[in-house]
């Protein structure tokens, strides 16, 4: 029991890092103009049209920029809430469930945007997908404070009691 509780802790403190790495990628895409259709529709255009998943970014990826004046800036923003929930922990599972969708597109309309964009976006996932399977959103969040001592409580029991 003391190694998942101890397991738990630290994947919490690695969702706060892929909160982070969210919240800094959001705020500097912000920065450099990605909220702008312009902007936005050059860069991820160039991207998508390098990608080797054709079949994706000409379905999604046409559809994402189709309306760049309301893709761009909710890429953007939704980068930056993601990070906050992630790093606070609220909303912690919304926050989740968005994060693997940007990590996925970025993942295959990003593609050809060069290798940071393979590694970090299935980083990141994998880390979401942990902390969800384990329970360990529950750990260091407004979430838990929020609903009390009773998920506090049931976030303490062994995975397997759980289940």
């Amino acid at each position: 029991m003391r190694e998942t509780l101890l397991l738990r802790r630290w994947l919490a403190v690695f969702r706060v890092i892929v909160g982070g790495i969210f919240f800094y990628l959001g705020t500097m895409h912000l920065i450099g103009g990605w909220a702008t259709p312009e902007v936005f529709t050059r860069v991820v255009g160039g991207m998508a049209s390098n990608s080797p998943f054709g079949w994706y970014t000409g379905s999604l990826g046409a559809l994402v920029l189709g309306v760049p004046a309301l893709t761009a800036p909710l890429f953007t923003f939704g980068m930056i809430a993601t990070g906050l929930g992630l790093m606070f922990g609220a909303l912690t599972r919304v926050a989740i469930v968005a994060g693997l969708w940007l990590n996925l597109n970025n993942f295959l309309i990003g593609f050809g945007g060069g290798p940071v964009h393979h590694g970090i976006n299935l980083l990141m996932a994998s880390v979401m997908v942990a902390v969800w399977q384990t329970g360990a959103w529950r750990y260091y969040s407004i979430d838990a404070l929020l609903n009390g001592r009773r998920t506090a409580v049931a976030a303490a029991a062994p995975i397997e009691a759980r289940a």
